[in-house]
C-alpha cells in the first residue's frame, strides 16, 4: 500500500495533527511527486520516501500505473531489474 499522492496523510494531520513523525512509502514518482506538492502547500511534516514498503530487504520489481494500481513482483534474476531499494 503506497502513500499516493498524500491524502491520508492529509487526513491523518487533520484528525491527529501535525506533531507525529508521520513517514510515507509511495514507489510511483509520478505520485510521489503530487504527493510532496500537496504535502508542501498544506504546510504538512512528513518524511517522504520514494520507496515500497515490503517484508524483507530486498530488490523487487515495481510496475507503475501512474495511479493506484501499480504492483510488484518479488521473483528477480537480472540486474536490469533492479529499480526500487525497498524499506524495513
Amino acid at each position: 500500500i503506497g502513500a499516493y499522492t498524500g491524502d491520508t496523510v492529509q487526513e491523518f494531520t487533520k484528525n491527529f495533527g501535525n506533531e507525529n513523525s508521520i513517514y510515507a512509502f509511495e514507489p510511483d514518482l509520478k505520485n510521489y511527486n503530487k504527493m510532496l506538492l500537496r504535502l508542501q502547500e498544506n504546510g504538512i511534516k512528513c518524511i517522504c520516501h520514494n520507496a515500497a514498503a515490503w517484508n524483507n530487504n530486498e530488490i523487487i520489481k515495481f510496475y507503475s500505473n501512474s495511479g493506484r494500481a501499480g504492483s510488484a513482483e518479488k521473483s528477480l534474476t537480472t540486474e536490469k531489474y533492479r529499480e526500487k531499494l525497498c524499506c524495513r
